[in-house]
């Protein structure tokens, strides 16, 4: 199968929550709500990164999001010669152990 062949299946929050509450009998609005919670925390604990400190989410055993600190910098374009300031930003980048991927594989 050609790798532009292949569907992707995009699972959204409702379908997620849907599932959580097939599987453990909580009521929709329960599982929405635990999401919503868990949605602004970790956005909140990822924006509190800064120069002198990074910051690092376990969401599962082996689901990690990662938030670092990047200072300005000064480039130059190299069509135009112009040098432009990026401005400090937090670079956020999620990732996965081997172990996580192993119980994927099972």
């Amino acid at each position: 199968m050609n790798k532009n062949d292949k569907h992707i299946e995009k699972i959204n929050q409702t379908k997620l929550i849907e599932k959580i509450c097939d599987t453990t009998a909580i009521p929709n609005n329960q599982v929405s709500a635990v999401l919503s919670s868990l949605e602004k925390n970790v956005f909140d604990f990822l924006s509190g990164a800064s120069l002198d400190r990074d910051v690092q989410v376990k969401l599962f055993d082996g689901l990690i999001i990662e938030s670092k600190h990047s200072e300005p910098k000064t480039k130059r374009n190299n069509i135009t010669g112009e040098t432009i300031t990026v401005p400090e930003r937090l670079n956020v980048s999620g990732k996965t152990t081997r172990l996580f991927e192993k119980k994927i594989n099972q």
